[in-house]
Formats: C-alpha cells, structure tokens, sequence
C-alpha cells in the first residue's frame, strides 16, 4: 500500500498516475515488477531511504508524498516509531500496489519439517475457511488504525 499523510490528497490508478508524485522506497526493496518497470523507464522517480524507519521520518518531514510499505507492517512501523498523535497523521491509499505472499520457511534437512508444514497448512487452511483468519487480520489493522 502507498501511505501518505491525512494532511496530502493522494489517488492513483496507475504508475503514469504517479509521474510528479515524490515517491520514497527503501534500499534494497524490489517492490512489484510494474513499479520496478515503471522506475527504470524514468516513468517514476523514487528517493530511497536506507531503511523503513528513515523512510516514514522522511514522509513525516515531507521529503516524500508516498511511501510503499506492506499494510500490517506499515501500521506496525508509525505506531513504534512515533508517539500516537504523530502516528494518527498518517493513512494509506486503499488500492494495493501489488500482492504479498506469506511463506513459511523451513529447513528441508531438520527433521519433522514436512511434518511441521503439512501441519501448518491444515490449521491455516481451517482459519481461512472459517472467516478467522480474515477476523485476525482485520483485528490487527484495527489495533494500529485511527
């Protein structure tokens, strides 16, 4: 997601959308392939930070009008890293900028992986067919949200 502050109107459909828009990133992050093509095409123009933290304090101190950050995390990184009424200043656009996989990693030699995973699955799977998994996700947000 693109967050911004509450105080800077922001709408995008498309990368062309974002051409006179400051955009931050973080070193090292590769983001989606459109805004990896859009970026090396000269389309967009990104100001990297090297790291999250520096790229939230630099959309604070508007050096940035959008920052890319995966929603959840996002939410996380305003709420530790400023005081409440700092972190209330902050939003995000509702159109993703792309999707994220979650993985789970585990080690092919250590015993009991295969095990572990096939386990994992199962009670995901249930979460997910349940509505849980949606209610947890949605709790979460809530907790870091204003």
């Amino acid at each position: 997601m693109f967050f911004h502050r509450k105080s800077v109107p922001f709408a995008w459909r498309t990368m062309d959308d974002l051409k006179q828009v400051r955009i931050g990133g973080t070193m090292g992050y590769m983001y989606t392939p459109e805004f990896r093509a859009a970026e090396r095409s000269g389309t967009i123009q990104v100001d990297r930070a090297s790291s999250d933290a520096l790229g939230f304090k630099k959309l604070m101190g508007d050096r940035f009008d959008i920052f890319p950050q995966l929603i959840g995390v996002g939410y996380y990184q305003l709420q530790t890293q400023f005081d409440p009424a700092t972190a209330r200043l902050f939003t995000h656009h509702p159109k993703p900028l792309g999707t994220y996989t979650e993985t789970l990693l585990l080690s092919k030699k250590r015993e009991g992986s295969q095990r572990l995973v096939e386990t994992f699955n199962r009670g995901l799977r249930k979460l997910r067919q349940s509505g849980r998994y949606q209610q947890f996700f949605e709790e979460y947000l809530q907790a870091y949200r204003h």
